[in-house]
């Protein structure tokens, strides 16, 4: 364990494709966050969206080191694409305490999704395991009251959506949120391709 880490900051998601919100999301997190270090972790399967990823979990890890690449403090990790089947955020949270004893585990949450977070597997466990890092998310407030052990990420929401990424993709355009990495490697791996309506 690196001497200095008290404070370890966890982004999740499904990262399909990870785009320049999330990075953005990323940095405010460093800045802000009051962690030591940032780990952004794709899922391997989400629970709820079983079937709905189209990129597979080897290419969004593959994304997700170009999308966050040199931002110091941050590491992209394979912690849930290494295990089969559905990625609870739990469980992740309970290996990295394992992997990382005494370390405070503070995790980035959209605005939209505090009020749900009981209802998530195990969901009052994973409350009581962990610190909150809330961001603003296009179309929702902030909470009035934010749970304990909380922090609000004061930064602009944008309506910077993954399936409009996919949607333009889809269509053989551009899309301006990101990387021109990103893109060349959604190019040369051949994902995304008729994935839009």
């Amino acid at each position: 364990m690196e001497p200095d880490l008290r404070n370890l900051g966890l982004f999740g998601g499904t990262f399909d494709p990870p785009h320049e919100s999330h990075r953005r999301l990323a940095m405010a997190a460093l800045e802000h966050g009051g962690i030591d270090r940032l780990l952004v972790v794709p899922c391997n399967e989400h629970p709820w969206k079983r079937g709905l990823i189209t990129a597979s979990p080897d290419d969004r890890l593959a994304l997700c080191r170009l999308a966050f690449a040199e931002i110091d403090g941050l590491d992209v990790s394979a912690i849930e694409i290494e295990h089969d089947g559905p990625s609870y955020t739990v469980e992740t949270v309970e290996r990295l305490r394992t992997m990382y004893p005494g370390v405070r585990i503070k995790m980035l949450v959209g605005a939209d999704n505090v009020e749900g977070l009981s209802r998530w597997h195990r969901g009052n466990e994973l409350l009581s395991m962990i610190d909150l890092l809330i961001y603003p998310r296009d179309g929702s407030s902030r909470p009035t009251d934010l749970p304990a052990r909380s922090t609000w990420l004061d930064l602009p929401a944008d309506d910077v959506s993954s399936t409009q990424i996919r949607d333009e993709l889809a269509l053989g355009q551009r899309p301006a949120a990101l990387r021109t990495s990103v893109f060349a490697e959604i190019h040369r791996r051949d994902l995304y391709r008729g994935t839009g309506d």
